[in-house]
């Protein structure tokens, strides 16, 4: 048995609209991806500022180990100070154990 033009009419429609679906089902998953992407990219950027605002790991403090920042003079858990200033001109001096001289000034420590 034969189709009409009616029906042949209301497959195609049919077919077209389930392309139509299937198009704009992918375009809101690719908006999705978009979307988790960005804010990847954002949590990214964020930690990218966090990490030069404090200066970034610096290693574990001395005496209970936790995780210090670049920046930090004490050790937000314990309190050891575990950066100084150079007594000459007063910069901040890097966290080495064998420092003898001041990077900045060149004065001896």
């Amino acid at each position: 048995m034969a189709l009409s033009h009616e029906e042949i009419e209301r497959i195609q429609e049919t077919e077209r609209i389930k392309l139509q679906a299937k198009a704009k089902f992918e375009e809101e998953q690719q908006e999705l991806r978009d979307a988790k992407d960005l804010e990847r990219s954002k949590k990214r950027a964020g930690e990218i500022m966090g990490n030069y605002l404090d200066g970034g790991p610096a290693g574990d403090c001395p005496t209970c180990g936790d995780e210090l920042r670049g920046r930090w003079r004490y050790c937000p858990t314990c309190g050891t100070q575990v950066l100084q200033n150079c007594q000459w001109c007063q910069e901040l001096l890097p966290q080495r154990a064998a420092l003898h001289f001041c990077p900045h000034c060149g004065k001896a420590i």
